[in-house]
């Protein structure tokens, strides 16, 4: 896989090693199970009752994304977001119009998504498949800082799961979800139709970009989009998407630091 994180090292005195890892596990993500705290603010009906999109959307990773990306979670409804956890907050409107979701970090500076209920419902699609969405690409590059190199030298592919096969989604116990692209969908080896690439089968060789999928990718120091068809890139044209992720990837370009959210 074309992709490396860099985690710090601590040095512990052996006899206060334990202590100090269960400490460091409390404030920060280190390769522990992150729990998801999703909490629903929206005034409007989801199109499904809460507590079972949450059930869904934890069996979703458990049983369909985790044992492909080992990105192993506890999804729990919550009133509010949890000190120390991750996040999913439903809500009304979008503070960028046209917006169905995004990506921010919470008041103590963990991932948190936010999907925008009304916004969804306005444009004829499904909560729990935006939801699902959102929990893909936060669940695999939560700081939106992982890249691959792609088949051309000069483009850089934002590790983004679901957006390739955006437009695609199958049920979970009745409840729509969304599809995603496999770690092998970023490996430009693998020969067409030799490995799996996306959870429906879709997708026959890497960095392929169905007709309704999409891309950031990195070209010549700027982040821009590709696009699976020419109908994809009029739909996506008439969204505002300053709030979506390649928006967090522009931003971490320019040097800027992200804020925290207010919710």
């Amino acid at each position: 896989m074309n992709v490396s994180r860099v985690r710090p090292t601590l040095k512990v005195p052996p006899r206060t090693r334990l202590a100090a890892r269960k400490r460091l596990l409390v404030r920060v993500d280190l390769a522990q199970v992150p729990t998801i705290a999703c909490v629903n603010q929206a005034t409007v009906p989801l199109g499904v009752d809460f507590k079972r999109l949450v059930a869904a959307l934890h069996k979703f990773n458990a049983e369909c994304f985790a044992p492909v990306w080992g990105t192993h979670a506890n999804l729990v409804v919550a009133e509010k977001l949890i000190p120390g956890a991750w996040g999913m907050v439903f809500l009304d409107n979008p503070d960028v119009a046209g917006v169905q979701g995004y990506h921010d970090l919470t008041p103590d500076g963990h991932p948190l998504a936010k999907v925008f209920v009304k916004t969804i419902l306005s444009q004829n699609e499904k909560v729990s498949v935006t939801a699902c969405h959102e929990l893909c690409e936060m669940l695999v590059d939560p700081w939106t800082n992982l890249c691959a190199a792609g088949p051309d030298s000069e483009m850089i592919y934002a590790y983004e799961t679901a957006d390739p096969v955006e437009e695609q989604e199958f049920l979970l116990d009745k409840i729509a979800m969304s599809n995603f692209v496999y770690p092998a969908w970023f490996e430009g080896y693998h020969k067409p139709r030799s490995t799996p690439f996306d959870y429906l089968g879709s997708i026959t060789r890497p960095f392929q970009i169905l007709k309704g999928g999409f891309m950031p990718v990195l070209v010549k120091g700027k982040w821009t989009q590709i696009y699976g068809s020419a109908q994809k890139a009029k739909r996506f044209a008439r969204e505002d998407r300053r709030g979506r992720r390649v928006a967090a990837r522009r931003t971490q370009a320019s040097g800027k630091s992200a804020v925290p959210s207010h919710v």
